[in-house]
């Protein structure tokens, strides 16, 4: 997944982050850009939103409401990310900001800031 969301976020940059609906799959050099299908949307909704998913699953996020936490199931970061940060995750009355980090092989994750009802963050390796 981290590969993947890697190559999608080159991509993006390359349609100045407006992602069309479709890419075509023709043969191209490393240094060529890839090439939109002629009468793909751009941009399309659905397909600039399922960056967001990718990063979830890279991350292995989800959230439980009932318990007020936010778990992270072997996080990992697409390749050339060192640091992200996740700002104003709500979950049931409070906010929280986290940051991950990559340190060489390992992925260090680091609650921010929380306000209002206690949030946890479990991290699962």
């Amino acid at each position: 997944v981290a590969k993947i969301l890697h190559n999608l976020f080159e991509a993006g940059r390359d349609f100045d982050m407006r992602m069309p609906e479709l890419i075509c799959g023709f043969a191209r050099e490393a240094s060529e850009p890839p090439i939109a299908y002629p009468v793909a949307c751009l941009p399309q909704a659905w397909a600039a939103g399922s960056a967001f998913m990718m990063l979830q699953a890279c991350l292995g996020l989800s959230v439980d409401a009932q318990r007020r936490e936010v778990r992270l199931v072997k996080p990992d970061l697409p390749p050339g990310v060192r640091e992200l940060s996740l700002s104003g995750l709500t979950v049931d009355g409070g906010c929280l900001d986290i940051a991950v980090q990559r340190h060489g092989t390992d992925i260090a994750v680091t609650p921010k800031r929380c306000e209002g009802a206690p949030v946890s963050v479990v991290l699962e390796s």
